[in-house]
């Protein structure tokens, strides 16, 4: 049987970030943790907790990972203390050891698949399907959230574990962050009811409630960030459209590393700078990036890429993905032939004696030798259609430094037809085992098509099988 801990986590995960939801502050987290792990001890008959009193029952280590550096804190402090007082000290001296074994014991049961750097954790593939835990000789739990939401939502009677998390929980507003306002408003009566049906859990939540978990939500943190509306209707979209580069770097030389710019009526925070990139590579936990690319996934024909995905999606396609972008293409000669030849053509293109638009250049050079090495096929004819296709759709669904009516344009529409056509008969030649590929046995579009027959829900778009 899964601890209290161990629930509480997989009921605050999020499943697309990988993490705990950041509208809940780490203190009230570990405010949540700490009273897990005495409900846990409570059960054990290590430790007895009402509402006035905390009393030490028995020092004797019970073998638990979990429970015993907090059990071992205890049998070392013998002064008399309510459980306020020590819920407060084990969230600030264990909180995070707390999280984190409870995350590693997760993993090794099976429960949590954590990513490439560990530093994520997402539903294992078979629990995230089944929404079931298979834990000791094969018996099954369902999902801790769609225990609680059954309680909460039906008739359902609650057993005393989930009367126990469900007091806690509330103690530190985890249900502000798992519920909407208006699901949280219907399941108001219920909570309260519940949480006076178990002294235990009654009274650790009302220890917790003593220590002040930190509010939710912060109205006032938004107005500490510089930034200015820009003009009237737009925003700073034109600048953006005109130059973006040189309206960040003013801005960020005016106001810092962090501020507001607004785009017709779109808010943005921008992170810019030496700091923000140092922020990024550590692969933080704060940000995600599904929202902000969807609306490119619709526009190109497809549920997700791998700059749209989020958890484990992104990562096996980042990983199925990463040999055809790899140097180690151009070992095979013919490749690096073909690849050579594509600049060279392109170079001798160019006017002598007049500049050259660098990017523009680079960019279709690059798309074309993309092509070869990923697809297998020369896209020479389709590269302005390609390079057309995905600046619109970043500028309207990403950026949005254009309106979104440019989708529904002659031109967007006439690149998005020669581009679709094109991967249909990429993918119907690879489907018919006819690949083109230069000696090769299989290139991205077989490992796509694999892929996508083994998992259509991560690529193919629910009315297109375009996704190669």
């Amino acid at each position: 049987m899964l601890r209290f801990a161990e629930e509480l986590m997989l009921l605050l995960m999020d499943d697309e970030r990988g993490d705990i939801p950041p509208s809940l502050p780490r203190h009230s987290l570990n405010l949540v943790l700490a009273g897990a792990v005495l409900m846990d001890l409570a059960l054990e008959d290590r430790i007895d907790t009402d509402v006035e009193r905390f009393v030490f029952v028995d020092a004797a280590p019970l073998g638990d990972d979990l429970l015993d550096p907090v059990l071992a804190e205890l049998a070392r402090d013998r002064a008399e203390r309510d459980t306020a007082y020590w819920i407060e000290r084990i969230a600030s001296e264990q909180g995070e050891k707390i999280r984190g074994t409870a995350l590693a014991r997760l993993a090794a049961r099976g429960i949590l698949s954590p990513s490439e750097f560990g530093r994520r954790f997402f539903l294992s593939r078979r629990v995230a399907r089944t929404r079931r835990y298979h834990i000791v000789d094969g018996e099954a739990d369902s999902h801790i959230r769609l225990r609680i939401m059954r309680v909460l939502f039906s008739d359902a009677i609650p057993d005393p574990r989930e009367v126990a998390i469900i007091a806690l929980a509330d103690a530190c507003g985890v249900f502000q962050t798992i519920l909407s306002k208006s699901e949280l408003g219907e399941a108001r009566e219920k909570i309260d009811l519940v949480r006076q049906l178990d002294a235990i859990g009654r009274s650790v939540a009302h220890a917790v409630e003593q220590c002040g978990a930190v509010p939710v939500d912060d109205p006032a943190a938004a107005g500490r960030i510089p930034g200015d509306a820009g003009a009237p209707v737009f925003g700073h979209a034109l600048h953006m459209g005109r130059d973006m580069k040189a309206l960040l770097m003013r801005k960020y030389r005016k106001l810092g590393p962090i501020f507001r710019l607004r785009v017709f009526r779109q808010p943005l925070i921008v992170l810019a700078g030496r700091k923000a990139n140092e922020f990024m590579a550590r692969d933080n936990k704060c940000l995600r990036t599904h929202e902000i690319w969807d609306g490119f996934d619709t526009a190109m024909g497809t549920r997700h890429t791998p700059l749209s995905a989020d958890g484990p999606h992104q990562i096996r396609m980042r990983r199925l993905m990463a040999p055809y972008l790899s140097n180690r293409l151009l070992a095979d000669t013919e490749r690096f032939a073909t690849a050579t030849g594509i600049v060279r053509r392109a170079v001798a293109d160019w006017p002598t004696g007049k500049p050259v638009p660098a990017h523009d250049a680079f960019q279709r050079v690059v798309a074309e030798q993309l092509g070869f090495l990923a697809l297998g096929i020369s896209t020479r004819e389709y590269v302005d259609d390609i390079i057309y296709l995905l600046s619109a759709a970043l500028r309207t669904q990403v950026s949005r430094q254009l309106p979104r009516v440019v989708t529904r344009l002659p031109r967007f529409r006439r690149a998005q037809r020669r581009v679709y056509a094109m991967l249909d008969g990429v993918r119907e030649a690879h489907a018919s085992g006819g690949s083109r590929a230069p000696r090769q046995s299989s290139n991205l579009v077989d490992d796509l098509l694999e892929f996508n027959s083994t998992d259509p829900h991560v690529i193919a778009s629910p009315t297109s099988a375009r996704s190669c």
